[in-house]
């Protein structure tokens, strides 16, 4: 999955049924990229200790699974059991988005500022593989400053969000302040300052 993400053409090699060269062609044992849909790789093997083995790839509707299966007793075998374990991962898990850039995570207080508060963002895209169906029990979980001072700073890094299912976290990302604040003048915090007694003292009153 690693290499699959970080070198495109990794997929791209590991994917064809067969390469020529020298003139020579030498057909790839993976049996599943022709009988299997979505089927793009990775690795056959058999060893002794082993026995015949296969990292088997496939992707679905923007979904990748990998099954390895160990110890089969012979190549048919070996392609039957990852057909079993992949048919499994599509019909059970979906792959989705739990998280946008840019989304809004409420907002934190801005002590001095020339506004009272600035809005929180997450930093990331998250996409995770779940269970079907489960995506509306996910939970974000909100780890930031209680406040700040200004100035503050647009996209400045002030805590984490994750994301929570069933008690396991299935990704996180920075969450950012969405703008900037500056401060505000002497006086404009003195007048704060003295409306905020009035109004507590207004409240301890009418209590």
């Amino acid at each position: 999955a690693y290499a699959d993400r970080t070198f495109p053409l990794f997929v791209e090699l590991h994917a064809m049924r067969e390469m020529t060269f020298n003139k020579i062609t030498q057909p790839n044992r993976n049996g599943l990229l022709a009988a299997y849909p979505g089927a793009d790789g990775v690795k056959t093997g058999m060893t002794s200790q082993a026995g015949y083995s296969l990292v088997a790839s496939a992707g679905r509707e923007g979904m990748r699974l990998v099954a390895v299966i160990l110890k089969a007793e012979s190549a048919a075998v070996r392609e039957a059991e990852a057909t079993k374990l992949l048919n499994y991962g599509f019909r059970n898990f979906e792959t989705v988005k739990v998280l946008s850039k840019g989304d809004d995570l409420g907002e934190v207080q801005v002590r001095s500022g020339k506004e009272e508060t600035v809005g929180l963002v997450a930093e990331e895209t998250l996409v995770a593989t779940i269970p079907r169906g489960k995506a509306k029990d996910i939970e974000r979980k909100l780890d930031a400053s209680k406040s700040l001072e200004a100035p503050v700073e647009k996209g400045a890094k002030v805590g984490t969000v994750s994301l929570v299912l069933d008690a396991q976290e299935i990704g996180k990302s920075p969450v950012l302040t969405a703008a900037a604040v500056e401060r505000a003048s002497l006086l404009a915090r003195l007048v704060r300052a003295v409306s905020r007694f009035f109004v507590s003292l207004i409240r301890r009153v009418t209590e």
